[in-house]
């Protein structure tokens, strides 16, 4: 018998096969079995672009078409005394076969923690909701544990996971990796394979995990309907609203890596345009177009964005639901939407962070407020202008340094040599622009300690050599503020900011701190 790499998922609790298949047209070849259903499918032929485009057509031949096969296997067993729960095996492209939202989400990544050595880890596929939304993928040369991977436990969700394993049951497979599925080589067949899922079953049931990774779920999934809705209602006020409407922060992005890299653009829903990118207003206002009565959580749930490849062939696709990256505050608790599912933050790691945005030092440098009408001013002419209201200010708002050739960074928008203070500005359009504000004063704290930075920044601006000494700094004679540009929030000295900028604010500051800096924050109105 020889060694089969599987791709299984997990059922919900209580969907049946019919349950878990798509509806499609036409309807997949199906073939019943002793122990479950085998469903199958040939994807229409395709006659690859560049046979027509670099060869003229010169070279089609039959033999050259893509063809491509979509298989599963679904299967019913009884896990536990009245408990029966329905597993897909997945062929080829098969998962398109599956109705994906009536699987368990975390299947595979949990029963490939609760399978693997914590040691052994090969590779970590994870997701940062804050700012510009990224998903990684870190894979190291050699098995390592999960501190030797670049995962920020305070602000990333892990998303895949592969490592070796430990778990004794499954004695010939070596590695495992998950996500919704899991991926597991080891020595099977259809006639015995019935008692691996009963075992893959009470490995994912239990949580061992959270002792081999402690901190991996600092968030947790919502299952509570009535709160799910709730916070879909609010989701929809965003939406629905958007731009003017600013309680909550909201971006989107894909929610897994793309791994083929011929990409021609994106489909928004049913719009015939193609995107070159991903971009929240574009994906608004197309949905606004065919639905002008207002979003639903339905429509974001039944509309797609899909992918552009080569030839034109849509690739993945994904629920626009499933691509919103949302931050609400809701009932005294935290929670982001990602990847269509509500995590609540752990309400003691949420309150270290409010606290610490709730309490961090409010500057009392005079600037004036920012000029809405009869245009709204821009970042710079702003700068311009503060400057030239404070005595003694310095502006450096577009000015690159560049000590180390390749290297270049703005050592702030406006130096108060009154206060030594090193200002930074930023409208608040989002937690992306939040972040950007939080890392240039970390970077511009990091290297102005350097002293060959400090000896170019007399050299663009010899006025600051009365606060610069080229041979000495020390920062515990400096602030750092961060000044935050905002339109709605009239009554507070201290920025109103989403939750995920919170956590950015707090980890730039806190090294900062330890660096000898005093950081304060500034709330700069819009009039």
């Amino acid at each position: 018998m020889s060694k089969t790499k599987l791709n299984i998922f997990l059922g919900k609790d209580g969907k049946r096969i019919n349950d878990l298949l798509r509806e499609l047209d036409p309807v997949p070849e199906r073939t019943n079995l002793d122990n479950g259903v085998f469903f199958y499918k040939q994807v229409e032929e395709k006659k690859p672009r560049w046979i027509e485009e670099f060869f003229n057509d010169t070279v089609d031949n039959p033999q050259l078409r893509n063809k491509t096969i979509q298989a599963a296997y679904l299967t019913e067993i009884e896990v536990a005394p009245g408990n029966t729960r329905t597993f897909a095996l997945t062929f080829g492209l098969g998962r398109n076969l599956l109705k994906l939202e009536n699987f368990e989400e975390r299947f595979g990544i949990i029963t490939t923690m609760n399978l693997i050595d914590s040691d052994k880890l090969r590779s970590i596929d994870y997701n940062s909701p804050i700012g510009n939304p990224k998903t990684r993928r870190v894979q190291l040369g050699k098995t390592s544990s999960i501190n030797d991977f670049e995962l920020d436990r305070e602000k990333d969700l892990v998303k895949n996971m592969a490592g070796r394993l430990t778990d004794e049951s499954f004695e010939d497979a070596k590695t495992a990796s998950g996500r919704q599925s899991l991926s597991i080589p080891f020595t099977c067949n259809i006639d015995n394979i019935n008692e691996s899922l009963r075992a893959l079953y009470h490995i994912f049931s239990n949580d061992d995990y959270k002792e081999k990774f402690p901190g991996i779920d600092h968030t947790r999934e919502v299952k509570d309907k009535g709160v799910i809705q709730q916070l879909d209602s609010e989701l929809l006020l965003l939406l629905n609203e958007y731009p003017d409407n600013h309680n909550g922060d909201l971006v989107i992005a894909i929610p897994e890596i793309l791994l083929d890299q011929n990409i021609n653009g994106f489909y928004y829903s049913r719009s015939p345009e193609i995107y070159q990118d991903i971009v929240l207003r574009d994906v608004i206002n197309e949905i606004r177009e065919i639905f002008p009565n207002g979003i639903s959580i339905e429509t974001l749930k039944k509309e797609t964005i899909t992918v552009i490849g080569e030839n034109d062939v849509r690739g993945p696709h994904w629920k626009i639901y499933n691509c919103l990256i949302a931050d609400l505050s809701h009932n005294g608790h935290q929670y982001v939407l990602n990847d269509g599912k509500w995590y609540e933050y752990e309400d003691g790691y949420a309150a270290e962070v409010n606290n610490y945005y709730n309490t961090a030092l409010i500057s009392d440098i005079p600037l004036p407020n920012c000029q809405l009408l009869p245009t709204a001013e821009t970042e710079g002419s702003y700068n311009i202008r503060a400057t030239a209201s404070r005595e003694g200010a310095v502006r450096w708002d577009c000015q690159l340094i560049n000590p180390f050739s390749e290297t270049t960074f703005e050592l702030c928008d406006i130096f108060d040599r009154q206060t030594n203070s090193f200002i930074h500005v930023k409208k608040d359009t989002g937690s992306a622009a939040l972040s950007h504000l939080f890392m240039q004063g970390s970077v511009s704290g990091e290297l102005v300690r350097i002293d060959t930075v400090r000896r170019q920044i007399l050299e663009i601006k010899p006025e600051m050599n009365e606060n610069i000494n080229e041979q000495m700094f020390a920062a515990s004679s400096y602030t750092i503020v961060y000044g935050i540009i905002e339109k709605d929030n009239p009554n507070s000295d201290r920025p109103k900011i989403p939750f995920f900028s919170k956590v950015s604010f707090r980890q730039v500051a806190t090294i900062l701190t330890l660096y000898g800096y005093t950081v304060k924050l500034k709330s700069i109105k819009w009039t």
